[in-house]
C-alpha cells in the first residue's frame, strides 16, 4: 500500500494534480478509525499545536515525536486500511514532510510549484495591490518552494516534483509520469481527460510579472525548479501559443466594451422614449384631474339650485343631469388611475434603466484601462483613404472623421500617430477637434512618425453615447502635382488614436 500525499503553495493549483490521479484511481482518504478526524483536520492540528505558519519558512522536522500524535497517525491510517493505495492534498503538508516521512516508508509526495507570477496574480486578486502586500506574496512564494525544493532534493527517491501549468494541460502524461516514478497502483488515463481548471486571467499573469520584476530570488528558485522538476513547463511551442492569451483576452475585453457601449446607447434612447412618455401621461393625468374638478363644481350649483316649487319635474330633470355628471366623475376618475398607474410603471422602469446606465459605465472604468483605434482596421468615421501598411491618409477633403463609442466621463490622455503628412505646415496647421470642442496638442516634433499628445478632461465630455474626433486641414496636396501618378488629395496619414484611462 502507498499514501500519496500531495501538498504546494496554497495558490500553485495543486489540487488539480491530486484530482488527476484521484480519476485514475487513487482512493480518497477516509476520516480515522476511532475519532473520525479527517486527514486534513489532524495537520491542522498539527500545526497549531507547534505554533507553525505556513508563510514562515521554517522546516518543520522535529517536533512531533509525541506518542499522541503518531497515535491519531495510526488511527488515520487504520481508517484506510482497507484501500489499495490512497492519499490526499493539502497545502500544509508541505510543513509536515519531515513528520510524514520518517512516519511511513511507503508514504510519497508530490510537491506542485508554480511560476510565481501565476502564484502572485491569484493572490493579489483577494487583496489590495500595494507594496507590502506584493512583498508578502513574493516571500510567501519563496518560502514555500524553497522547502519544496530542500525536501526533494534530500528524498529524490520518495518524491515527484512538478510544474503545476504543465500538468494542468497534459493530466494524462502526468498520471504517466506519476506511474514510473512514484509507483502507486492506479490506470493511466485517457489522452483526451481534462481537468477543470479556475480560469487565470492572462493579462492579470502579465501585469503580475510586471510587479515582479527584477527579484533575482524568485527568478532564481523557479529556474532551479524547473531544472530539478520531473514534469517541467510545457514545450516551447505551448508556451508561444500562451503568450498570446493576453492579447487575445485583451481584444475580447474590447468587444465586450463596444457591446456594452452599443447597450449603453440603446439603453439611452429607451430612457429617452420612456421619459417623454412619462411627461406625457402626467400631463393627462393632471388634464384628468381638471376635467373631474371642473364636473364637481358644475354639480354642487345644480344641487343647490332646485326649488321646492318646482321639485316634481325639476327634480327628475336634476337627477338624470346629476346622473350623467356622477358618471362622467367617475369615468375622469377611472382615467386618471390608469394614467396613475402607467406614470409609475415608467418611472420603474427609468430607474432601471438608470440602474443598468450607472454598472455599465463603473464596469467600463474598472476593466479597461485603455482603449486603441487602428487606423490599419475597420473604422467608423469619413474622409479616409484605403488602408495603407503604416495607417490611412485623410482626404480628399477638407474634414475627416472617427467615431468611436463614448467611455464615460473622467481624464484621458490621448495619443495620435501621424506617420507622413504631404506637407510639415499641413500638420502644424491642423485642427483637432473632439465632440465640436478643439483640442490642445502638443507640436513639437521634427520627423515622422509623430506622436502627437493631448488631454481630455471629464468637464468636456458631452453625455453622448457617441464621441467624435475631427480634423480640419487648411489646404491638401496631390502627389500629381509633383509629378506623381497618384492623383489622390492627401494631408496626413495617421497609424493610430490611443487612449489612456487616467481617472
Amino acid at each position: 500500500m502507498k499514501v500519496i500525499l500531495t501538498c504546494g503553495h496554497p495558490e500553485s493549483g495543486y489540487q488539480l494534480m491530486h484530482e488527476a490521479l484521484v480519476a485514475a484511481g487513487l482512493a480518497r482518504a477516509q476520516p480515522s478509525y476511532r475519532e473520525g478526524v479527517s486527514a486534513t483536520e489532524l495537520q491542522e492540528k498539527l500545526i497549531r499545536a507547534r505554533e507553525l505558519s505556513l508563510t514562515k519558512g521554517l522546516s518543520v522536522d522535529h517536533g512531533f515525536a509525541e506518542e499522541i500524535w503518531r497515535d491519531c497517525a495510526t488511527d488515520l491510517f487504520m481508517g484506510n486500511s482497507t484501500e489499495a493505495d490512497w492519499g490526499w492534498a493539502d497545502a500544509r503538508t508541505i510543513w509536515l514532510v519531515e513528520f510524514w516521512k520518517s512516519f511511513d516508508p511507503n508514504i510519497r509526495f508530490v510537491l506542485v510549484y508554480s511560476a510565481p507570477e501565476l502564484t502572485i496574480s491569484k493572490m493579489l486578486q483577494t487583496m489590495e495591490a500595494t507594496p507590502e502586500n506584493l512583498s508578502r506574496s513574493i516571500a510567501s512564494w519563496i518560502a514555500c518552494n524553497t522547502e519544496i525544493l530542500r525536501f526533494y532534493n534530500r528524498n529524490p527517491k520518495r518524491c515527484m516534483l512538478v510544474n503545476a501549468t504543465a500538468a494542468a494541460l497534459e493530466p494524462a502524461r502526468f498520471v504517466n509520469r506519476a506511474l514510473a516514478i512514484i509507483g502507486p497502483r492506479i490506470e493511466p488515463l485517457s489522452s483526451e481527460t481534462e481537468l477543470t481548471r479556475a480560469n487565470i486571467s492572462m493579462v492579470a499573469v502579465s501585469l503580475a510579472k510586471a510587479l515582479i520584476g527584477d527579484n533575482h530570488h524568485a527568478t532564481a528558485l523557479y529556474q532551479e525548479l524547473e531544472s530539478t522538476s520531473d514534469f517541467a513547463d510545457p514545450t516551447a511551442s505551448v508556451a508561444e501559443a500562451k503568450s498570446f492569451k493576453p492579447w487575445r483576452e485583451y481584444m475580447c475585453l474590447l468587444d465586450n466594451l463596444r457591446c456594452a457601449v452599443e447597450e449603453r446607447r440603446e439603453q439611452h434612447k429607451r430612457t429617452n422614449h420612456l421619459q417623454m412618455e412619462c411627461r406625457r401621461f402626467a400631463q393627462a393625468l393632471k388634464q384628468a384631474q381638471g376635467q373631474t374638478d371642473e364636473l364637481a363644481s358644475q354639480l354642487s350649483p345644480a344641487l343647490r339650485s332646485l326649488d321646492a316649487a318646482q321639485a316634481p319635474s325639476r327634480s327628475a330633470e336634476l337627477a338624470h343631469e346629476n346622473e350623467a355628471l356622477r358618471l362622467q366623475v367617475l369615468q375622469a376618475q377611472k382615467e386618471r388611475e390608469y394614467y396613475a398607474l402607467k406614470c409609475g410603471g415608467l418611472e420603474s422602469d427609468l430607474r432601471t434603466e438608470l440602474k443598468e446606465r450607472v454598472f455599465q459605465e463603473q464596469f467600463l472604468r474598472h476593466h479597461v484601462t485603455s482603449v486603441v483605434i487602428d487606423m490599419r482596421q475597420e473604422i467608423e468615421g469619413d474622409n479616409w483613404y484605403y488602408v495603407e501598411h503604416d495607417g490611412r491618409w485623410a482626404g480628399p477633403n477638407e474634414v475627416s472623421s472617427i467615431r468611436m463609442p463614448a467611455l464615460g466621463a473622467g481624464s484621458y490622455k490621448g495619443q495620435l500617430d501621424v506617420t507622413d503628412s504631404m506637407a510639415k505646415d499641413i500638420l502644424r496647421d491642423m485642427g483637432f477637434f473632439f465632440n465640436g470642442r478643439p483640442l490642445e496638442c502638443s507640436k513639437n516634433w521634427d520627423t515622422y512618425p509623430a506622436l502627437i499628445s493631448f488631454l481630455i478632461m471629464a468637464t468636456t465630455i458631452a453625455d453622448s453615447p457617441i464621441w467624435e474626433f475631427q480634423f480640419k486641414f487648411l489646404k491638401l496636396i496631390s502627389p500629381a502635382d509633383h509629378g506623381s501618378d497618384d492623383r489622390r488629395n492627401l494631408a496626413i496619414k495617421v497609424r493610430s488614436v490611443k487612449l489612456d484611462i487616467i481617472s
